[in-house]
């Protein structure tokens, strides 16, 4: 954890403070997130943020079944399982909606 700093990211014009090791993998995750959103926020017009977020986090779970199912297809003992994966893309959309929901009750605090 000693490694860990507070590192800026902006997606989809918000700036986040997140505290992970520094690298510039994070950068470009946070590069990748904001393109995938931005692709999807013009035919999502009337869409919350937030399910905009969970949108794009459920897209980019599909981008990973289906590259991990190919990678299987091609060489069936790489990797962990399809289950794994479903469990750990569940995680994510979770966390995502869990820290979205955290930034709008903090938000709605404010006022």
């Amino acid at each position: 954890m000693d490694n860990f700093v507070s590192t800026p990211i902006t997606i989809f014009g918000k700036t986040y403070h997140v505290k992970a090791e520094a690298s510039a993998e994070l950068d470009e995750l946070a590069r990748f997130v904001d393109s995938k959103i931005r692709e999807l926020a013009p035919t999502q017009s009337k869409t919350a943020t937030i399910d905009l977020a969970v949108l794009t986090a459920l897209n980019i779970a599909q981008d990973l079944f289906d590259a991990k199912e190919g990678a299987l297809k091609s060489n069936p003992k790489s990797g962990p399982s399809i289950r794994e994966l479903e469990t750990q893309a569940g995680s994510l959309v979770k966390n995502v909606e869990d820290q979205l929901e955290r930034i709008h009750k903090a938000k709605d605090k404010k006022r």
